[in-house]
């Protein structure tokens, strides 16, 4: 089931290449990641539903919902949610501050935290959903991130891929905004305490060392 705005996100012509192109750093992420959660789960900033074919490996997932301010990374989710029946999948298309969402097990945000224009806003919000004792798994970008060389590292693989260049070209143009929120682990960390989060473990390894994760318990 997919809830439809008419209000269309800035990073619409992202969506296809985003969803077509799907580097290795981006699967290691997304399969370590996959394997951390359990129940119900609620992906804050879901884009095309990247995490959903691994989620459907693990059996103690009960369901899944995505929501995303982008029209099209939300079709694009329910047609990647529509091919893994193993998945109760719902996708919401809002402003994740105006969307009454429920009780959730499991929240995650994969590489969408930089993008958000009041990220403690947000953060107090996915506290408020989760249910008692529930997870919440952040990643984002981190100040460390050589956006260039993985680039020229997936290059070889996807050059001659119909979305590549586009794929290449966004992702340049997301690391030039200058309103991007770029932190570090450390910073991340400090953020997620002051929301009374307990932190569980923390990962600055991933896309060799520019993704830092955080895994915390409510």
């Amino acid at each position: 089931m997919s809830i439809v705005l008419e209000n269309k996100f800035e990073w619409e012509d992202y969506a296809q290449s985003f969803h077509s192109i799907m580097p290795a750093v981006m699967v290691q992420l997304n399969q370590f990641i996959a394997n951390e959660l359990y129940g119900d789960i609620i992906d804050y900033g879901c884009g095309a539903g990247k995490l959903i074919p691994y989620l459907n490996e693990n059996a103690s997932v009960t369901s899944y919902t995505g929501i995303d301010f982008s029209k099209e990374m939300i079709e694009l989710a329910n047609s990647v949610g529509n091919c893994h029946s193993n998945l109760t999948t719902q996708f919401v298309h809002s402003d994740i501050m105006l969307t009454a969402l429920p009780a959730s097990d499991c929240a995650v945000s994969v590489n969408s935290f930089y993008s958000w224009p009041k990220p403690n806003d947000i953060i107090d919000k996915i506290y408020q959903d989760l249910k008692p004792g529930g997870v919440f798994i952040l990643a984002t970008l981190l100040k460390s991130i050589d956006m260039v060389k993985l680039l020229e590292e997936a290059e070889p693989e996807f050059i001659n891929h119909d979305y590549w260049q586009a794929f290449k070209s966004h992702n340049l143009k997301i690391m030039d905004n200058p309103g991007i929120n770029l932190v570090t682990i450390t910073e991340l960390c400090d953020l997620l305490e002051r929301f009374d989060f307990n932190v569980l473990s923390v990962d600055a390894s991933f896309y060799d060392g520019g993704v830092g994760l955080v895994k915390v318990r409510k």
